[in-house]
């Protein structure tokens, strides 16, 4: 049986968090987020281990797919978060939305085109051109204003807030495409709340990770919770 000690720490504070069993919250990541690569290859145990701390430290909720994990196709695996994920936190570090502004710039030459997005706040301006970002992807060909406003706010919210360890999609996407990883995005036709127990011990090559050992949780070491901050109720413009 694969060792699942590293994570366990973690997996009970996710747990706690979200009123489930270490059991069924173990059972419901297996069969909804952890997924095997385009080789079939599963999260190692400290994989697993880093993607759950790096959850916790931010408190982004992988049931919610506020983050998940990426298969880089070189051995490792980096977590993403979605553009909601990037909002909590900036809300959580106190960024000030009503001092966040995002600009369209249209192109001079091209009367409706789009050329660039600038996302700005206080004295620092990002500015995400079209030409540079857009990728032969169905989201880029039919909502590139979107995503480049995304694209605007992230890296906005990346730099104001100092946040590092994560990427977003786009990111992860374009560095799958040219290594073969895999993005391990969890199905939106499986609930990703599980009345089940842990799953049975899947034989190699299963595609299914290992039913958890729960015989050490209450001799774990107390969970860890992610350092309070402070938030700050403004609009979140940024997503409107």
């Amino acid at each position: 049986m694969t060792d699942t000690k590293p994570q366990q720490q973690f997996m009970v504070t996710l747990a706690e968090k979200n009123q489930m069993t270490p059991e069924v919250l173990y059972a419901t990541l297996a069969e909804n987020v952890f997924k095997p690569d385009k080789h079939g290859q599963l999260p190692t145990p400290a994989q697993q281990a880093m993607f759950l701390a790096t959850c916790v430290h931010y408190d982004l909720n992988p049931l919610l797919k506020e983050a998940y994990p990426f298969c880089d196709g070189r051995g490792g695996l980096q977590t993403i978060v979605g553009v909601d994920g990037w909002a909590k936190m900036a809300k959580r570090a106190g960024l000030d939305f009503s001092k966040l502004s995002l600009r369209v710039v249209w192109d001079t030459k091209t009367p409706g085109r789009l050329f660039a997005y600038t996302a700005k706040y206080g004295d620092l301006e990002i500015t995400e051109t079209l030409s540079e970002c857009q990728r032969d992807t169905d989201p880029w060909k039919h909502w590139p204003n979107r995503m480049l406003r995304h694209k605007a706010f992230i890296q906005l919210v990346r730099l104001v807030c100092g946040i590092s360890g994560l990427m977003e999609r786009d990111e992860a996407e374009r560095i799958g495409h040219a290594s073969n990883g895999s993005v391990a995005i969890p199905s939106e036709r499986q609930p990703l709340l599980s009345e089940n127990g842990p799953n049975d011990h899947a034989d190699e090559g299963s595609g299914r990770l290992p039913a958890l050992d729960t015989r050490d949780f209450a001799e774990e070491l107390p969970a860890i919770a992610p350092p309070e901050t402070a938030v700050q109720d403004h609009s979140d413009d940024a997503r409107s």
